[in-house]
């Protein structure tokens, strides 16, 4: 797997390596008007992207319904409308999303290359994300790109089969990819129960017997997957540790207190 590289600019730049002009001042819709360009470059892109390449459009400051625009969405299974919390396993854009490593620049523009993700049925895609700031530094959209390039080979390969004719059982697999699989209509609520689930199963103990160190892992793996992004989601998860939201917060905090305070050296 090739290694992430992560760049950060106040301007973006344009293929002839020159500075681009910045974006305007702010303005009513501003945090819009950043989602309807990146929107209008992947709408360009879909007629020269092939098949097998994924370009999703995220509105940051609305994570229930954050996918505002998706080229080839069966790559992925998502579609548009649907919550950050789709985002694909081992999403490095996502991950310094949630983890606030993003430079709070105003009209910053954070990339990070070449990394690898996975789908919910387990496929291999290869990544890029850019994340744009709005005016007060913060993280208000971001334009991935997911290649499906296993996608190539079982092309040919369905190609050679199609020289055949296929019995039903053996067609349904090839369906099944094509729509994403179960997976890729899971509700809101799904994903969320899923994420506190997860989170809660590396313990192998129920809430009640779980100590506070634990219960404050649980939180910080939730965090990490995003679920707080979703209102709503902290009461959830109060509900099923049996405490508090105020100790939820509270654990929040000590999370992002541990991760601020320097490393010992020696």
């Amino acid at each position: 797997m090739s290694s992430a590289k992560s760049s950060t600019k106040p301007r973006a730049k344009n293929g002839a390596g020159k500075s681009a002009a910045p974006c305007p001042g702010p303005a009513h819709g501003e945090d819009q008007q950043l989602v309807d360009i990146l929107s209008g470059i992947a709408d360009a892109l879909s007629d020269v992207v092939n098949t097998h390449t994924e370009l999703v459009v995220h509105d940051l400051l609305r994570p229930e319904n954050s996918i505002k625009n998706i080229i080839n969405g069966e790559v992925s299974g998502r579609k548009e409308g649907q919550s950050i919390l789709t985002v694909l396993s081992n999403d490095k854009g996502f991950t310094a999303f949630v983890s606030s490593e993003v430079p709070a620049v105003p009209y910053g523009v954070t990339t990070i290359q070449d990394y690898q993700t996975s789908t919910r049925d387990g496929r291999k895609l290869y990544s890029t994300s850019v994340i744009v700031n709005d005016a007060d530094g913060n993280p208000a959209t971001a334009f991935c790109i997911n290649v499906d390039r296993d996608n190539l080979r079982r092309t040919f390969r369905q190609f050679e089969e199609s020289m055949l004719p296929l019995s039903q059982s053996e067609a349904a697999p090839h369906e099944a990819l094509k729509n994403g699989g179960d997976d890729s209509e899971l509700t809101m609520e799904e994903l969320i129960n899923e994420i506190i689930d997860t989170s809660l199963a590396e313990f192998n103990s129920s809430p009640k017997r779980m100590t506070k160190d634990e219960k404050m892992a649980a939180v910080a793996k939730m965090k990490s997957r995003g679920l707080f992004l979703i209102r709503g989601s902290v009461e959830l998860v109060a509900n099923r540790l049996g405490a508090t939201r105020h100790t939820i917060y509270n654990y929040l905090d000590q999370t992002e207190d541990r991760n601020n305070s320097p490393k010992k050296t020696g």
